[in-house]
C-alpha cells in the first residue's frame, strides 16, 4: 500500500540509545515515504526487503546519483568500495578477498591473543578502567593498522585523524573548517599510503598491502587510485568496526548480569555472544541505495535516483525470522544477520571484527572476576556519526580474580 508518512527521522538519536520503539513501529509500518535531508526518500526495515535490497546491485546502485540530496557522504566523492557497482566493485574486492577469506582470518589469531593480552595486561589491577580509550581503541588500531597492514605505531594516528574525520557530524561544505580538515587528513593519509605503495613495488612482501598492490598499477586489475582508495578505506573504516563492536559487546554484557553469568560458566558462548550484541545494537545502524529505474517493490513505486534506506539495525527485530526478537539471549542460535551488509555489499572485515570482539570478551571473563558498568547506562553517550553505533566511552569497574 503506498503511503506518505514522516513520523520517522533518520537521525533520531534514540535510535543509538533506545532504538527498541522506534524498531517495533517500523516494523509495523514500512516500508513508507518519508524526508530524509530535504529529499523524498523510501524507508524499508524488514529483514527480506532490505535482503533483496542488498542483493540486487543491478536495480538498486550503491553509486551517489549527481546532484543527489544526500549529506551522508562520509568519503566526499572519493573512490569507495562501499559505495560502488560491478564491475567497478568487483574489481576491488577481488584485491581484498584473500586477506579475510576464513583460513587467512583464522592465522590472524594468535597475533590477535597476543594483543589482547598485553592491552589486558595492562590494565590488570585497576579497580576502573574507560574501555573504549584503554581497550577498544588500542586493540582494533593494533590488528588493523599493525598486524593486518603492518603500518607502524607511530604512524598510526595519521589514519585515527582521517577516521574522526570521515565519521565526524555536520556536513562539509566547500570551505568550511570541516571540510578544510578532512583535506588535510585525507591528504596525509594519500601521501603516506603512497610511499606504502612504493615500498612494496620496491620490496614486495606476503601481506594484504602485497595482495593489493600487486593487482594495481597500469596493467593490473586496479589502477593506482583504486589501489589508494583500498588502503585508506581499509584503514579507516576497518579500525572504527572493530572498535565499534568491540565497545557495544562490552557494553551489553557487562550492563546484562544474567548474560555475563551465563559467558563465565561457557566461555565458548563468546561466538555466540558476539552474534547475538550485533543483532541487538548493529554497528551500522543503516544503509543506502538508489533505484536506477522506476520500480514497484514491496507495494512502493520508487522513483529512480531517489534515497532508498535500509534500516539494516532494525532487520534484526523483524518478528518472520527471529523468534522473540526483543529478548537478549547468548544462547539463541544464530542466524544470518544483514548488520554487516549483504552478497556483494558484506562487509569484508566483518570477520576480523567478529574475530578480535570476541578474543577480548572471553579472555576478559576469564582475567576478572567482577566487570561491571561503573555509571549508569542511560548515561552512556555515543558518536554523532549518523550510520555509526559506537560508544563515545564506557567506564568498567573490574576485579581481578584471586
Amino acid at each position: 500500500m503506498q503511503s506518505s508518512q514522516h513520523w520517522f527521522d533518520l537521525y533520531d538519536p534514540r535510535l543509538k540509545t533506545d532504538p527498541y520503539p522506534i524498531y517495533k513501529r517500523l516494523l509495523e509500518e514500512e516500508p513508507f515515504f518519508t524526508k530524509v535531508d530535504g529529499a523524498r526518500a523510501a524507508v524499508f526495515s524488514r529483514y527480506h526487503h532490505v535482503e533483496a535490497i542488498y542483493g540486487d546491485a543491478a536495480l538498486f546502485s550503491s553509486v551517489k546519483p549527481p546532484n543527489a540530496v544526500k549529506s551522508v557522504d562520509y568519503f566526499s566523492g572519493h573512490l569507495n568500495i562501499a559505495f560502488s557497482d560491478p564491475p567497478v566493485h568487483t574489481r576491488l574486492r577481488r584485491t581484498l578477498n584473500p586477506a579475510f577469506m576464513p583460513a587467512s582470518v583464522a592465522r590472524l589469531t594468535p597475533a590477535v591473543e597476543r594483543a589482547v593480552d598485553d592491552i589486558l595486561s595492562a590494565i590488570e589491577g585497576r579497580p576502573r578502567v574507560e574501555l573504549m580509550a584503554e581497550i577498544a581503541r588500542p586493540l582494533a588500531q593494533r590488528v588493523m593498522l599493525g598486524e593486518l597492514l603492518q603500518v607502524p605505531a607511530e604512524d598510526h594516528d595519521i589514519f585515527l585523524d582521517l577516521a574522526s574525520a570521515l565519521f565526524a557530524p555536520g556536513g562539509r561544505m566547500p570551505g568550511s573548517p570541516e571540510a578544510v580538515h578532512f583535506d588535510r587528513c585525507w591528504s596525509m593519509a594519500a601521501t603516506y599510503c603512497r610511499r606504502m605503495i612504493e615500498a612494496e613495488k620496491d620490496t614486495p612482501t606476503d601481506g594484504v598491502l602485497s595482495n593489493i598492490v600487486r593487482r594495481g598499477g597500469p596493467d593490473g586489475v586496479l589502477t593506482d587510485d583504486e589501489v589508494l582508495a583500498q588502503l585508506i578505506t581499509l584503514l579507516t573504516g576497518g579500525f572504527s568496526t572493530i572498535a565499534s563492536l568491540i565497545g557495544t559487546a562490552f557494553l551489553q554484557i557487562a550492563s546484562r548480569p544474567d548474560q555475563l553469568a551465563l559467558l563465565r560458566g561457557d566461555p565458548a558462548l563468546a561466538t555466540n555472544a558476539v552474534e547475538e550484541v550485533a543483532r541487538h545494537r548493529a554497528p551500522g545502524l543503516f544503509n543506502y541505495r538508489f533505484p536506477t529505474r522506476e520500480v514497484e517493490f514491496a507495494g512502493l513505486t520508487l522513483e529512480r535516483n531517489m534515497p532508498v534506506y535500509m534500516l539494516q539495525g532494525a532487520t534484526s527485530f523483524d518478528p518472520d525470522v527471529f523468534d522473540d526478537p526483543f529478548v537478549f539471549d547468548i544462547r539463541r542460535q544464530p542466524k544470518r544477520l544483514l548488520v554487516f551488509g549483504h552478497g556483494i555489499h558484506h562487509c569484508i572485515g566483518a570477520p576480523v571484527a567478529r574475530l578480535t570482539t570476541r578474543t577480548v570478551l572471553r579472555e576478559a571473563v576469564n582475567r576478572f572476576e567482577a566487570m561491571e558498568l561503573a555509571e549508569p547506562l542511560e548515561a552512556i553517550r555515543y558518536t554523532e556519526a549518523a550510520q555509526e553505533l559506537s560508544p563515545v566511552a564506557v567506564p568498567l569497574s573490574l576485579r581481578k580474580k584471586g
